[in-house]
């Protein structure tokens, strides 16, 4: 694994100045690219690589495969236009929302909520996630108020630890917390491809209890199987 490190603070190193670096690292290895910034500056290296000088085009009928973190929300809707701009990536991103006709899908019923109340605009992993936090901690300031009016952070975090949710079916997913998990454990991660040429988009991972309750242990199509990581696995 080689790191090519860059900033967004003015006069470090740019998009602009690792482009042809990333792209010569890749075709001397047939390798990936691994996006780990964030999502609203991955434009901006997929754009400096194009631009430079078709130095960084693969040869015809190739593209360079690229996974990120973290991808624009516009990447994920329009992904027809994802592949069109970017002709010579193969992108994946990892998520923790994808598409289901699941009908127990929270999601899928949250993203149609969203879309009522907002229009166009979107309901990404932000918007479902905050409207988790303000569920359970609206759930647990019902459980403390019998008790007293005068509900503090403390009090919603020790009854957290305390009693927990489990089971919660969020709009992020199905959610448990408590005093040994800061960060709900098992939850659904999902990694999906925009192919070229037409921007087809395709769920190749699904790990992590999913919308049906499914736990799956592997991902892939037999006989290419691979186990699902878990928790404390590395």
């Amino acid at each position: 694994m080689d790191e090519v490190a860059y900033s967004e603070k003015p006069g470090a190193t740019t998009p602009d100045n690792i482009a042809s670096d990333v792209y010569n690292k890749v075709a001397a290895t047939h390798g990936i690219v691994v996006y780990l910034g964030r999502s609203g500056v991955l434009p901006s290296p997929l754009n400096a690589m194009q631009g430079a000088g078709g130095h960084c085009q693969p040869p015809e009928g190739t593209t360079i495969p690229l996974i990120a973190e973290s991808a624009p929300i516009d990447f994920q809707l329009h992904s027809d236009r994802t592949a069109r701009a970017y002709p010579y990536m193969t992108l994946l991103y990892e998520t923790t929302n994808a598409p289901t006709p699941d009908p127990r899908d929270p999601y899928a019923r949250f993203a149609r909520d969203f879309a009522t109340v907002f229009g166009s605009r979107s309901a990404d992993a932000d918007a479902a996630g905050g409207f988790d936090t303000v569920g359970i901690v609206s759930k647990v300031v019902e459980n403390l108020l019998p008790a007293s009016h005068d509900v503090r952070p403390d009090d919603i975090y020790l009854w957290l630890t305390a009693h927990g949710v489990s089971q919660y079916p969020g709009a992020s997913g199905v959610l448990r917390l408590d005093g040994r998990n800061k960060y709900p454990p098992d939850k659904a991660v999902f990694i999906r491809e925009i192919a070229q040429p037409e921007g087809a988009t395709a769920t190749l991972v699904s790990c992590g209890i999913l919308p049906d309750r499914r736990d799956p242990a592997t991902w892939g199509t037999p006989p290419d199987t691979f186990p699902c990581l878990r928790d404390g696995s590395g």
